[in-house]
């Protein structure tokens, strides 16, 4: 798996956690470095990537989806990885359901 497909992951969750600005930025960066290899997204990642891209549109509106998808083609592989492991950190500081069975 190369870096474009680890931020699309890193999006896709996001996204299910409601992190809706960022998640946009992400899937923005994983376009971007996507395709200055000459690559798309196809199968099922592309079919995700395509049904994320609509629920976030509809979600946030036009506007605010193409700013921030905007602001996220513009983004180095650098600034990508960045943004890709704060998002992460994001993810690990959220609090957690423990199972009461859990010791």
């Amino acid at each position: 798996m190369t870096l474009d497909y680890n931020v699309l992951g890193v999006a896709l969750c996001l996204s299910a956690l409601g992190e809706l600005e960022l998640t946009t930025r992400l899937h923005g960066a994983a376009d971007g470095l996507i395709e200055h290899i000459g690559q798309s997204f196809v199968n099922l990642s592309g079919r995700l990537r395509e049904r994320d891209h609509s629920h976030l549109r509809q979600t946030m509106g036009e506007k605010p989806f193409e700013e921030a998808y905007s602001a996220g083609r513009c983004l180095t592989s650098s600034e990508a990885v960045a943004l890709a492991e704060l998002s992460i950190q994001r993810l690990l500081d959220r609090p957690r359901a423990v199972s009461p069975n859990v010791r």
